[in-house]
């Protein structure tokens, strides 16, 4: 079995174009499973940032906590969009956490999933309290109404 290769992780692009354009992909395309005796090619999954703030937020945090972020997203990209604890979470109504750690903190990735495979991480924090603050909550929940109002009207 061969893991998931990140391909590019570039999120300085214009709000414009990051909430419509990929800025982080790992795909598992040339992953391949040995399922029943036959090799499976494992579908790949896309990972968009909801605005360049939220790909300026995960940029910003120290180097072990983004690492966490990063293998996090390849198992995401093996196993699908919930991997479950310790890794994910659902949060209900369509929502996800994805649930960095590292000695430089706890991170929180709130995320949707959209048509086509496409995983959308709408806002990104670093937690300070042991449950997740509402605000942060509500934010996240607007942001993935918004982001399902836009593939229906596709």
């Amino acid at each position: 079995m061969h893991g998931a290769e990140v391909l590019s992780y570039a999120p300085t692009q214009p709000d414009a174009a990051a909430r419509v354009g990929v800025s982080l992909y790992v795909l598992s395309t040339a992953s391949r499973m040995a399922f029943d005796n036959k090799d499976v090619i494992m579908a790949a999954w896309t990972f968009d940032y909801y605005n360049a703030k939220v790909a300026a937020t995960i940029e910003d945090w120290p180097a072990d906590l983004r690492a966490s972020f990063l293998r996090i997203a390849e198992l995401m990209a093996l196993y699908g969009p919930d991997p479950g604890m310790p890794h994910t979470r659902a949060m209900g109504g369509g929502l996800f956490e994805m649930r960095p750690k590292a000695r430089a903190g706890i991170g929180r990735i709130l995320y949707c999933v959209a048509i086509g495979q496409r995983i959308v991480l709408l806002h990104a924090f670093i937690k300070k309290t042991e449950r997740t603050p509402p605000r942060e909550l509500s934010l996240a929940y607007v942001r993935a109404r918004e982001v399902k109002h836009d593939c229906r009207s596709l």
